[in-house]
Order: structure tokens, then sequence, then C-alpha cells
């Protein structure tokens, strides 16, 4: 659902019931949560810095909630994180393709 949630972010907002909220809200910042939800953070702009062209965004966890207790959904992360998770001895379950 995330995902498909991008195509909107160069589009006019639109009112949130276009969307699949509950109508709970997240604890600290009481932002709306989706229905599907297993677990959020909620993150404060701490600082950032340019590098190259990229601008890099570091944030401070200021809530972990965990809403469910299902088992975990697949997410896609990038290789070079992967292999840092490997190196400082993180074990996870990856499909690799």
């Amino acid at each position: 659902m995330a995902y498909a949630l991008g195509k909107n972010h160069m589009q006019e907002l639109k009112p949130k019931e276009d969307f699949f909220f509950n109508k709970s809200q997240s604890s600290v910042f009481k932002l709306p949560l989706p229905k599907s939800l297993l677990s959020y953070r909620e993150l404060e702009l701490a600082g950032s810095f340019e590098h190259g062209i990229h601008k890099l965004l570091l944030y401070k966890i200021v809530s972990s909630q965990v809403v469910s207790k299902d088992p975990s959904t697949l997410a896609h992360i990038h290789n070079c994180y992967a292999t840092w998770r490997f190196r400082e001895g993180f074990r996870d379950n990856y499909l690799l393709r």
C-alpha cells in the first residue's frame, strides 16, 4: 500500500477520507494510521547534510509501536544496507534475486 501511495506525491492534496486509514492515530504526532498496520515508528528530523547530489536526512525515533502480533511482512532493502547488517552480525531471512 505504501508503494501505491507514491503516485500521489506530485498531485494536489486529497482529503484523508480518500485513503485507507483507521480511526486510530499515532501516539506522538497524532497522524492517521493505515488499516493494515503491523507496527510503526514516528521520526523527528534531527539534521541533514548534502553529499554530492544527495541530501541525507538524519532522524531520531521518538515513538516505536507494535500494533499487531501478526508475522512480519515482505520488505525490500538496498544491498548496501543488507551487507552492513550482515557484517554487523544481524541474522535475517533474505531472499536474494
